[in-house]
């Protein structure tokens, strides 16, 4: 069963600068785990960014002289907020000098589709667009390009229970769904478009 749904787009997608963070030279004898917890050599500059429908970060947009993107951390359920960090190893001036002028892409969808699924016991897995879902003991694994799932949901006696979370390696990820049967009726909405938006990020 698919359904159409709607989701209404703020179109902008703001970055503000949070955190500066200088980690100097160590000498060369101080092993890895004598360091601090999360030293690296360099600058470290967090943005904290906002706004609707996020889905992903395209690490490899990001693109500034002497700086590479070091993390990104988890999108927000609601889609709605994400921090990131920016890296330069070869910062040497003053704290205050600090200038960065650079640019990310962020995928936002528009339009969203609900498919409502009973899985089957050996069935083959249920192709979505850009992904396939099946079951396995601890929820719904979905193999494929997932920052087009906005959410997974289990259906049972007349209630809808989100993920509690899920776990992920590669284009493989398990949305967990406590207690799922393969008898229950799973509930998968996805973006059937997304748009990326150039956001800058500026210190």
């Amino acid at each position: 069963m698919v359904g159409c749904l709607s989701a209404k787009v703020k179109s902008e997608v703001t970055a503000i600068p949070v955190t500066v963070a200088y980690s100097s030279g160590l000498p060369d004898e101080v092993g890895f785990m004598d360091r601090p917890f999360g030293y690296k050599k360099g600058l470290k500059v967090t943005f904290f960014l906002q706004g609707e429908n996020m889905t992903s970060i395209d690490r490899s947009s990001f693109k500034a002289e002497g700086w590479v993107m070091h993390h990104v951390n988890n999108i927000s359920k609601d889609g709605k907020r994400v921090s990131l960090i920016v890296y330069n190893a070869s910062f040497k001036d003053n704290l205050n000098d600090v200038k960065l002028s650079a640019t990310v892409d962020v995928m936002v969808g528009s339009k969203t589709k609900r498919r409502k699924i009973k899985f089957k016991k050996g069935a083959k897995p249920v192709k979505f667009p850009s992904f396939t879902a099946e079951y396995n003991s601890s929820g719904v694994k979905v193999v494929g390009d997932f920052k087009y799932i906005k959410s997974v949901s289990l259906l049972r006696d007349g209630k809808e229970v989100l993920s509690s979370g899920y776990s992920s390696i590669g284009k493989q990820k398990t949305f967990m769904l406590d207690g799922i049967k393969e008898s229950d009726e799973v509930s998968v909405i996805y973006w059937t478009d997304l748009e990326a938006k150039s956001v800058k990020l500026v210190k």
